[in-house]
């Protein structure tokens, strides 16, 4: 039985590694009900119950995704974890029909009406996706949204340029994924359209909304993309040329009071403490410390975790991590529906 007090969703492409992990936090969500979820495939032998691992959840069956099925359920917003591929096509049509799309996908990520939305930094992009009727908004790429954070306390200092190598877990190239002859005991050096992802992501994301549209931002993005034998977690090393030469404190202090950024202070579910957390070690981040950060499962994952800090002239080097499968996809989905839900959009 759908809760009266919950809005009724579903998650497409709920089968792969992003999808379950929609349907683990949306289980424990309190203001999310999953009633219905779709696959590329007919699975009815797959159930939420399987997907999120809870044996006491509803027993809902995967149905292969159909356009006029989803339609006819009325549901209040739809996650979506769906290929490349399909994603494009798929989602506009759902979303000219009226339907709320919350994308973890690609596909239509550099749209000019659909946000790259990561609200600690530019809510106010959601002004090129309206408020009536449907949208699609998008989360950037999972090293993306890592770069993005980590490098958002400078901002406001002043950056020119970022040069960035990521460093990206096996998981982010979903399931079965890169093959394992390829990459253990092995660094993959290239991972195809990646670095692309970052560069035009990056730049629409820091943009400024001007008449109705989004700008990009004049900071160049330059990024060299590789895969590492890790299961979960993108590390990245960035080197964030600045406007002027920095003081240490100053860098130092921009990481530790940015909290969590342009929505400090606000109440979501799944918003950590610290959207960024600054370790003042050349030892952190590390994987097995800090990759799983947060106070409950809707916030564990969610924070990027920033050190190992250096300043060469007006250079500012440091190290990050995201959860590529957590904040770098599902859960900033997550986010992103709940700020969106306590700002009146639906």
């Amino acid at each position: 039985m759908v809760s009266v007090d919950k809005l009724k969703v579903c998650v497409i492409g709920s089968t792969g590694l992003v999808g379950k992990e929609f349907c683990r936090r949306i289980a424990v969500h309190p203001f999310f009900e999953i009633t219905g979820l779709y696959a590329s495939g007919e699975r009815t032998d797959i159930s939420y119950q399987d997907l999120a691992g809870d044996d006491s959840l509803p027993d809902i069956s995967v149905e292969k995704t159909d356009v006029d099925s989803i339609l006819s359920r009325k549901y209040d917003l739809i996650f979506s974890a769906v290929s490349e591929k399909t994603a494009p096509s798929l989602e506009l049509e759902l979303s000219e029909k009226g339907q709320r799309v919350f994308t973890n996908a690609s596909g239509n990520r550099m749209r000019h009406d659909v946000p790259i939305l990561i609200p600690e930094i530019n809510s106010e992009h959601m002004i090129v996706a309206g408020r009536n009727g449907g949208f699609i908004v998008a989360n950037g790429n999972c090293s993306t949204i890592g770069l993005a954070l980590s490098v958002a306390p400078l901002v406001e200092l002043g950056v020119e340029k970022i040069d960035v190598t990521t460093m990206q877990a096996v998981s982010g190239a979903g399931y079965p994924g890169t093959p394992a002859l390829d990459v253990i005991s092995s660094v993959y050096p290239h991972i195809p359209g990646e670095e692309e992802k970052i560069s035009s992501e990056t730049m629409k994301i820091f943009g400024s909304v001007k008449n109705n549209a989004i700008e990009p931002s004049k900071i160049s993005v330059n990024p060299i993309c590789t895969r590492i034998p890790v299961r979960d977690g993108h590390t990245e090393a960035v080197f964030a040329e600045m406007h002027h030469t920095p003081e240490e404190d100053e860098v130092k202090r921009a990481f530790r009071n940015y909290r969590n950024g342009r929505i400090s202070g606000t109440d979501l579910p799944s918003l950590p403490h610290s959207s960024v957390i600054f370790h003042d070690s050349p030892e952190r981040p590390n994987i097995s410390l800090d990759l799983n950060t947060g106070k409950d499962i809707l916030t564990s994952g969610m924070p990027v975790s920033v050190g190992h800090v250096g300043i060469r002239g007006d250079m500012v080097s440091f190290i990050s991590l995201i959860h590529n499968i957590v904040r770098g996809a599902a859960g900033s989905s997550i986010l992103n529906a709940e700020f969106l839900h306590k700002e009146g959009f639906f």
